[in-house]
């Protein structure tokens, strides 16, 4: 048997994810700015520890089956993901503790 890599995750802005990094994420109750560290990455879902709680989501669709963005006197155009990369858009990864 062989061992199957991890699904390849990018966040909200198309950046890599794997296990172990630093992420931020809004929580709504109560309103706030959470930081926790990736547990597990999924074939459809990522679990964050906080610390005092485990935090999963569900990995999104290219498209979230939302139509285009408006913006006005501007124009948007869907972020390009790898091949085979589910796309979390509640997370964002943060930089680490050097700065990078």
């Amino acid at each position: 048997m062989t061992d199957t890599p991890p699904p390849q995750a990018v966040d909200y802005s198309g950046r890599p994810l794997t296990e172990g990094d630093t992420v931020a994420f809004i929580s709504v109750d109560p309103i706030g700015l959470r930081e926790g560290r990736i547990r597990i990455i999924g074939p459809n879902d990522l679990c964050i520890d906080t610390g005092q709680h485990l935090v999963t989501f569900s990995a999104a669709t290219r498209s979230f089956g939302l139509p285009p963005l408006r913006p006005l006197n501007g124009e948007a155009k869907p972020r390009p993901l790898p091949d085979g990369a589910i796309q979390f858009p509640q997370v964002a990864l943060q930089p680490n503790e050097d700065g990078a």
